[in-house]
């Protein structure tokens, strides 16, 4: 192909592309009578719930707006709270446990579970970190004189690291005897 005729068509070409832009631009002509035109979407604008600026906690405390649900919120309450209550069952205390493990992770992401013995696991969630964060109160009743997280049955419980992020626990059960028929074990999937 001849150079020139090939500069002469992309020539045209942008010319061409030139006028379509510019004619599909704000200043293109306005729709005709009687034509639909769809609006693109703007900004929604949602409601929250407010308080009065001079409201004090005790009253934000109080304000259905701004409670929060135990039953669907899981960091309500204290941590490690019902762990071992006679409301409770074992499966419940495990669960609860794996709750202290998840909100370890979140905070040690990098890190992954606590590793160790039971003990070292315990002193951990008890504070002994990087960030001095309890994530079980250091004097909770389900902790042993030996600083050992135990199960209802005063069995403390077994720790067994599967991945970086994946704990299975056990418990004993009530017969005491650990690998025994009673044991509840505690798997959840790897969240990772």
């Amino acid at each position: 192909m001849n150079p020139r005729r090939s500069l002469s068509v992309a020539i045209v070409v942008a010319v061409l592309l030139g006028w379509s832009v510019w004619r599909a631009g704000p200043s293109a002509d306005p729709p005709a009578p009687g034509e639909r035109v769809i609006a693109p979407p703007g900004p929604v604008e949602i409601e929250l719930p407010s308080a009065r600026a001079d409201a004090s906690i005790e009253e934000l405390a109080v304000d259905p707006r701004f409670l929060i649900d135990p039953d669907t919120d899981p960091l309500s309450g204290v941590v490690g709270e019902g762990l071992n209550s006679p409301a409770g069952s074992a499966m419940k205390d495990l669960d609860i446990v794996g709750q202290i493990l998840d909100a370890w992770q979140t905070n040690f992401p990098d890190q992954g579970n606590p590793v160790g013995l039971n003990v070292e696991i315990t002193r951990a969630l008890a504070g002994a970190n990087r960030l001095k964060e309890p994530f079980l109160p250091s004097d909770h009743p389900a902790i042993n004189a030996d600083g050992e997280l135990c199960d209802r049955w005063g069995s403390p419980l077994m720790f067994h690291q599967i991945s970086k992020h994946h704990m299975e626990l056990r418990s004993a059960g009530p017969d005491r005897i650990p690998y025994s028929e009673d044991d509840l074990v505690w798997n959840e999937a790897e969240p990772f």
